[in-house]
């Protein structure tokens, strides 16, 4: 009866180990690593930009309001006995805008037509005589006084003109120098006083010989305003 007994608590021995010796192999497995999370995305900073205040615009002065916007000059000039043919006129016209301040700002031209007398007479440069003008408008107590001044686009431009005279010993002579411009330059005649209206007139009459240097001569001009 002994030997059962003991075979049976090595039986249970037996069992009891391999018990244990699965036990320890269960706790020696490596524990799961888990997943990896995703990362939550930053909010995006959105950075606020005040709204810049509209800058007002200049207050008009009551006398200027009626000047503001486009303007026509009506020139004429003519000029008698210049020295090298019987009279030379101009035609010109210049187009001007007056902006809130007052500033005037444009541009214009000048035509020219030379009269031979006796002689037949011809512009041979046909291209217009170019200025450009700046001033501004003042009121004053007669009204609105512009301070208009012209600006020549070439101050030596030489102007040319041809006369055929079958009466004298040279049948042709040829004129090409500066004129337009050191005349009116000499004569004082670059800035004019306008009183900018519709319809105003400023006429003016200078003796070229006695206000300029080297010309001779009559100069008549006048000036006329209308709106754009």
């Amino acid at each position: 009866m002994r030997q059962p007994a003991r075979a049976l608590i090595l039986l249970i021995a037996a069992l009891l180990a391999l018990g244990l010796a699965a036990c320890d192999g269960a706790a020696s497995e490596p524990t799961a690593i888990p997943a990896t999370r995703t990362p939550t995305a930053l909010p995006e900073i959105t950075r606020i930009v005040p709204t810049p205040t509209a800058t007002p615009l200049p207050t008009l002065a009551p006398e200027l309001v009626e000047a503001v916007g486009e303007w026509v000059l009506r020139i004429t000039l003519e000029m008698s006995e210049p020295g090298f043919a019987a009279g030379i006129s101009y035609f010109g016209a210049a187009r001007i805008q007056v902006d809130e301040l007052g500033a005037i700002a444009g541009t214009g031209y000048f035509s020219p037509n030379v009269d031979g007398g006796a002689c037949v007479a011809q512009v041979v440069d046909e291209d217009p005589i170019t200025f450009r003008v700046s001033g501004a408008v003042v009121p004053t107590s007669a009204g609105l006084t512009a301070d208009v001044r012209v600006i020549p686009d070439d101050r030596m431009l030489a102007e040319s003109y041809r006369l055929i005279c079958p009466d004298r010993f040279e049948d042709i002579v040829d004129f090409s120098a500066p004129y337009l411009w050191p005349v009116l330059s000499d004569a004082d005649l670059l800035a004019w006083p306008l009183t900018l209206d519709a319809g105003e007139r400023f006429p003016f009459e200078v003796d070229l010989s006695a206000t300029t240097r080297e010309f001779e001569g009559t100069l008549r001009g006048e000036v006329q305003i209308t709106r754009g």
